[in-house]
């Protein structure tokens, strides 16, 4: 029988650890003397721990999964390059166990080898530690919506030429994906806040939220002050008639309105974030049309339609001839502004309340990952009120996403209409180039940098999603001109 070192030789020349110290093994250098483990233990880690790093004694088994340890850092980092390319394992819908098990791989590169416990060093504890804290805490999204901008689907593209640059509307049409967004944007934000229920409910029910006099229950309406334009056989409505009032001349309107109508069944209420709140003692069945999208339509098509459109038209007229002559208007004409024609009942529904009506004016405390929102649409303000929203005022330019620590997500309201109120001299296109210029192209330089995960981009009831893989798409040609990347919104 051979003696027991022997097999112990054997496994250890397959390059099995040794089991014991004393363990006695066979060097396979050339020579088949047998050596007692211990006496060359010192020198071994001598020249384990030296700078030189020379290569040890042992046989080609073992110099082979020492040569993968040594390309473990490697890959790594290959992997880590690949996974930068890569959506947050969450947000696939096919793949998910594949982007899971490499995401293993980049935090834990020892996993599918053994390799000793000493060889684990600062650094590579500091490159997993580091991977795992970067995918957690960065901007993962940035949406930019136009509120207001709203195109006919079958205009001659002539209409549509563009002379002003929009070079970050242009590259989110050329590399980003195309859907509808079923509901309008009002609709897919309350979705993004997973509150589906709130996705179905009427703007004006939301937008009362943010107002304090609104009872739940109630009926009400969101009511914009806009200007017509006389024809020669019917009035028109464009971007410069939708108009946006003072604080004070909504306040006085207001209480113009009660003291002129009395006790009726309306109640017109100011909003913070510009046009009024009319409230309803009884809940009106009947179809109306947001302001904005009468510029894509006749105004004709878009009066209200239903079993209670008739109140609701005998209202506009009586309100047309109240402000026909009113004060406000006087003070406008000196000021040189537009007189308003009517109040444009829209969006008509339930009333409803946050949980907490008495802290529903303080700011939200900044928790991990909830998301921040700028902007004052009063459907914005009222979904802050109901799902604690952070909301904050529309900054002048996108910010640095840095410069939100705990938030992984945004999403930024804007409207063309109070630019062109603000600047009289711009056309609509002047005023959406300025937006791309302010929001949407720091947006996508962001995604380039890898300071974020996804773009989105919606107007026009079309959402543009780019994400970084998706700027890969390298063979998809360059739109020449912004007109063509606003088509893309229109098709």
């Amino acid at each position: 029988m051979p003696p027991a070192h022997t097999s112990s030789a054997q496994k250890q020349s397959r390059g099995d650890p040794p089991l014991f110290l004393h363990q006695n093994v066979e060097c396979a250098a050339s020579r088949t003397e047998v050596h007692d483990f211990e006496a060359h233990a010192a020198r071994r880690e001598r020249s384990a721990n030296g700078s030189g790093r020379k290569p040890l004694c042992r046989s080609a088994s073992q110099q082979h999964h020492l040569g993968l340890q040594r390309q473990d850092p490697l890959q790594v980092r290959r992997l880590e390059l690949g996974e930068a390319a890569r959506l947050p394992v969450r947000d696939q819908g096919i793949g998910s166990h594949d982007a899971a098990r490499r995401q293993v791989l980049v935090t834990d590169p020892d996993l599918l080898r053994g390799v000793a416990a000493d060889q684990i060093g600062p650094r590579a504890a500091f490159e997993c530690e580091f991977h795992v804290a970067y995918d957690t805490a960065r901007m993962r999204e940035i949406a930019v919506v136009i509120s207001d901008l709203y195109l006919p689907r079958d205009s001659d593209a002539r209409s549509t030429a563009v002379t002003a640059a929009l070079p970050g509307l242009e590259e989110a049409a050329r590399f980003g994906q195309r859907s509808v967004a079923d509901g309008g944007w009002r609709a897919w934000l309350a979705r993004w806040m997973g509150r589906d229920d709130l996705s179905l409910a009427a703007p004006a029910a939301v937008a009362a939220a943010g107002s304090p006099g609104a009872a739940a229950g109630a009926g009400v309406w969101i009511a914009n002050p806009i200007h017509l334009i006389a024809g020669l056989t019917s009035l028109h409505l464009d971007y410069r008639g939708l108009l946006r009032l003072p604080a004070q001349d909504l306040a006085r309107l207001a209480q113009d309105f009660t003291d002129t109508f009395g006790e009726t069944d309306f109640h017109l209420e100011p909003l913070e974030s510009g046009p009024f709140l009319l409230r309803s003692s009884r809940i009106l069945n009947a179809m109306t049309t947001e302001p904005s999208r009468v510029l894509a339509h006749e105004l004709e098509a878009s009066l209200p339609n239903g079993p209670d459109a008739p109140i609701l038209k005998r209202l506009g007229a009586e309100l047309e001839m109240w402000l026909h002559s009113h004060p406000v208007n006087e003070v406008r004409a000196r000021r040189g502004e537009l007189p308003i024609s009517t109040l444009w009942p829209w969006g008509g529904g339930v009333a409803l309340q946050p949980a907490d009506p008495t802290g529903a004016r303080e700011a939200p405390l900044a928790r991990p990952g909830t998301p921040l929102a700028f902007g004052c649409d009063p459907y914005l303000v009222g979904l802050s009120r109901l799902t604690g929203l952070q909301l904050q005022s529309l900054p002048e330019r996108l910010p640095d996403p840095a410069d939100w620590p705990h938030a992984q997500r945004a999403v930024l309201v804007t409207e063309i209409t109070a630019l062109l109120q603000a600047n009289p001299a711009w056309t609509m296109f002047e005023a959406l180039a300025h937006l791309d210029r302010c929001f949407i192209m720091p947006a996508m330089e962001a995604l380039r940098a890898g300071a974020v995960d996804r773009v989105l981009v919606m107007a026009n009831d079309i959402r543009l999603q780019v994400g970084r893989r998706d700027r890969l798409r390298f063979w998809r040609r360059r739109l020449k001109s912004g007109g063509a990347a606003l088509r893309a919104v229109m098709e």
